[in-house]
């Protein structure tokens, strides 16, 4: 228990720091002189700035509200370890209002047509992620002895969840069958692999194999992470209950 304590105190400064990077790259400032004046001024300089993830353009709101969200969590944790006495920043900051919420649907027949244009392992991971509604690292990460093909169901390790919960995921009958395929090429460590090796990111050859599918499948502005809301919305479809959703997802 304490050693994964500690692994999810070293996730969650590894987070903190990564979000903090674009306020200590504009502001060299002492702790004592950072004030809600100085965080409103960040706010306005990063909605302006162009984006190397975002399509349209422009930092979204909800990637500002995570960053001073995580300047906030700093001043906090300062003071919890009495490296200063008080924040800096007492006063609640209000949130940006958050605008980019992505409805996306997509059909069985189109999920289809992305696939005939991918190759392993991105097949694969596509395959998981539209049947199980897992989060895209989570796909990456997991392993053989999470998934039990005799109870039809995905065990995720709250390691390897974004918010440390485990969870409990069936498999459906496809999903199954592909499993029973991947099984003949390897039966331990982890499901995602590349030439035998595990894949340990998406970015690079493997995104623009993404981005180049869905160019030849004739489907616009469709990221893989859309696939999660598509395989919410199927198991909404298929009847399933608010509780039993949230469990799975």
């Amino acid at each position: 228990t304490s050693a994964l304590i500690r692994f999810r105190q070293r996730k969650a400064l590894k987070e903190i720091l990564i979000s903090l990077n674009p306020f200590a790259g504009s502001y060299n400032r002492a702790i004592r002189d950072i004030n809600v004046g100085l965080v409103d001024d960040f706010r306005t300089m990063r909605l302006k700035e162009e984006s190397k993830f975002n399509r349209t353009g422009l930092i979204r709101p909800s990637t500002v509200n995570k960053e001073v969200a995580q300047l906030v969590t700093l001043m906090h944790k300062l003071v919890d370890h009495e490296k200063i006495e008080t924040t800096p920043l007492r006063r609640k900051i209000p949130r940006l209002e958050e605008d980019n919420i992505r409805n996306k649907t997509l059909s069985l027949e189109e999920f289809n047509s992305i696939r005939s244009h991918l190759k392993s392992p991105l097949f694969e991971w596509a395959t998981v992620a539209y049947y199980t509604a897992m989060r895209q690292g989570e796909i990456m990460k997991l392993c053989w002895d999470e998934v039990d093909l005799d109870e039809g169901l995905i065990y995720v390790h709250g390691e390897n969840t974004k918010n440390s919960l485990s969870k409990t995921i069936p498999i459906h009958p496809e999903l199954r069958q592909l499993f029973m395929e991947m099984q003949k090429l390897h039966r331990t460590g982890r499901l995602i692999r590349n030439n035998g090796r595990p894949v340990n990111t998406y970015s690079g050859n493997l995104k623009l194999e993404w981005n180049k599918a869905i160019q030849s499948a004739g489907i616009k502005d469709f990221h893989f992470h859309d696939l999660r809301h598509i395989a919410t919305n199927n198991l909404r479809i298929a009847g399933n209950d608010l509780l039993r959703i949230k469990a799975i997802t």
